[in-house]
């Protein structure tokens, strides 16, 4: 047991009763703030002052008849509301449901539905899409940014005298349900103890290195799973946490300096966005130390801790399960590794009958906890979901590695993401990194489609920097020596976006939708046959392609295989 669990026994480790000890402690330190992008300037709060913030909107809630177990759906930009709710809420006792602010009807009615929610607290511009929706469960709602006078207004919350409330959340009560992402289809309730927040942040620290001095930056949406550990790391050891609206790759180190921050989060496509930037003569001028997340390809590591002189630390997390494997400071760290299981955690990698598998053999990452309500509880009405996730004793990720003889775990694809072709199994996250590599390309997501000849074809979806343009065959032959040449994209599709989640995950699910569109380029029909391709020839031949006739040494008629 380390200092931080000591300062919290497991009787206090809910988000409220931290804050509460966190403010007798320390009352005038620094605990959040606000970026104001138009201004250049940062409003916050110490943690007394955020403290009195809390209580005067949980006095209000329980004024307006919200009652400890009760649930109330969240649908907020971030803001100071937002943390100011989460906070409340946990302190009375109910159960929040943050809520995606990009969602429309269907997306809404489909949490209103699953949830039912008790209450509502709503910013003023997301009114008008709950309009016509089926929402019976609603008693009350609260609508942030309209005037104070308005019944409904979220104002008068804050304006209740600020007299200290009694903490009714309990370490092992529901803290939040939180909606995944849905990058696989619809989206599921993950019912999230408060325990799981008060470990995410823990281990968040542990990995961090962090204390009191340190300040974190977060510019991904609150409602994200994510919003956890950087709040929960800062929360526990009594640092500061600065937010924003939004991920600005032109703003991102702007800002990271303005907030004096020391460490930051990344996630989805943020560390290759930031590394597209053009270089700049002050690069390495910044506070930050670390950045903890996943999924940095592995390609730019070493080069963008040098470029801006700080430390990456990849991780392993979801919304079921927080963070559960990473390096600590001063472990060794493997280049391309997730690291090892956290405290708390035990993982294993596993065959489809949950047999573990070999060091160095690919199959499922399962995990369990070590320690009591910091593994979500399962999915909200969905039993048959629930049974299946938590199978014979072992949480089951859906995701795809290996361990090392040593228990460093290294991700190679979400299993739904896997694609078979021709035998051989490929990994998207693998071809999206090779196609990332061309210096053209902003970024891609790599899907599998419907072969003619049985199992999957590749299709690749390419976004490409301002102002850049790409051949789709010079393209290819920029990734013949980084795959093998069945991973190979078959089909090239250019766009100007991605489509993506608010937390930057590309939702894969809607372009598997779409299948093969006009736009696609046909690899196989301009006979391209790769390197490695058994019936290659080494004579040039004459390609015919929509925008006239090309000739190269790497294409030969025939089909591609």
């Amino acid at each position: 047991m380390n200092e931080l669990e000591e300062l919290f026994p497991i009787d206090i480790r809910t988000p409220s009763h931290v804050l509460a000890r966190r403010a007798a402690l320390h009352p005038d330190a620094s605990f959040v703030g606000f970026i104001d992008r138009e201004r250049r300037s940062i409003k916050s709060y110490t943690y007394n002052e955020f403290n009195d913030r809390v209580n005067s909107v949980a006095n209000g809630l329980i004024a307006g008849g919200i009652q400890p177990g009760e649930k109330v759906m969240v649908m907020l930009p971030n803001s100071f509301e937002f943390v100011e709710c989460f906070f409340a809420l946990s302190r009375i006792g109910a159960v929040q449901v943050p809520t995606n602010f990009l969602y429309m009807a269907p997306q809404l009615q489909h949490v209103l539905s699953e949830a039912e929610p008790d209450a509502l607290i709503v910013h003023e511009s997301f009114v008008d899409r709950f309009a016509g929706l089926d929402q019976p469960s609603l008693r009350s709602r609260y609508i942030v940014g309209c005037p104070a006078e308005d019944p409904e207004s979220y104002a008068r919350l804050q304006s209740t005298r600020p007299s200290p409330v009694a903490d009714l959340g309990t370490f092992n009560s529901t803290l939040s349900i939180m909606f995944t992402s849905g990058t696989t289809g619809r989206s599921k309730g993950v019912v999230v103890p408060h325990h799981q927040f008060v470990w995410g942040g823990f281990n968040w620290a542990r990995i961090g290195g962090y204390t009191e001095s340190d300040v974190n930056y977060m510019c991904t949406p609150m409602f994200h799973v994510a919003f956890y550990t950087f709040l929960g790391s800062s929360l526990v050891t009594g640092g500061s946490i600065v937010f924003t609206d939004w991920f600005s790759a032109t703003h991102f180190w702007e800002e990271v300096r303005l907030a004096g921050a020391t460490a930051f989060g990344y996630q989805g496509s943020i560390m290759q966005m930031l590394w597209k930037q053009p270089p700049l003569p002050h690069d390495r001028d910044n506070p930050v130390r670390v950045a903890i997340g996943a999924a940095a390809p592995p390609n730019i590591i070493r080069d963008f801790e040098q470029r801006f002189d700080l430390e990456i630390v990849e991780g392993f997390g979801m919304t079921e399960n927080t963070i559960v494997t990473a390096t600590l400071p001063g472990e060794e760290r493997r280049l391309g590794s997730a690291g090892h299981a956290l405290p708390g955690w035990q993982i294993n990698v596993v065959n489809d009958n949950d047999e573990p598998v070999p060091p160095g053999e690919v199959g499922e990452l399962v995990v369990r906890p070590l320690e009591p309500y910091v593994l979500a509880t399962g999915y909200y009405r969905q039993p048959e979901a629930t049974v299946q996730a938590w199978r014979n004793l072992w949480f089951h990720t859906g995701d795809a590695g290996a361990l090392d003889a040593d228990g460093y775990f290294y991700y190679s694809h979400r299993i739904k993401d896997a694609i078979r072709r021709r035998g051989e199994n490929i990994s998207a996250l693998e071809v999206e990194l090779a196609i990332s590599e061309h210096p053209a390309v902003l970024e891609c997501a790599v899907i599998a489609v419907p072969s003619e000849l049985a199992e999957d074809d590749v299709k690749a979806v390419v976004v490409l920097r301002p102002n850049e343009t790409v051949d789709p065959l010079d393209l290819l032959c920029f990734c013949e020596d980084r795959l093998p040449y069945y991973a190979l994209p078959r089909y090239v599709e250019f766009r100007s976006a991605l489509p993506k989640t608010p937390s930057q995950r590309v939702e894969k699910f809607r372009l598997r939708e779409e299948h093969v569109s006009s736009n696609c380029w046909d690899s196989s029909a301009a006979g391209f046959v790769p390197k490695g391709h058994p019936s290659r020839q080494r004579a040039s031949h004459t390609v015919q392609q929509a925008g006239g006739t090309r000739s190269a040494g790497h294409f030969e008629g025939g089909e591609q295989s």
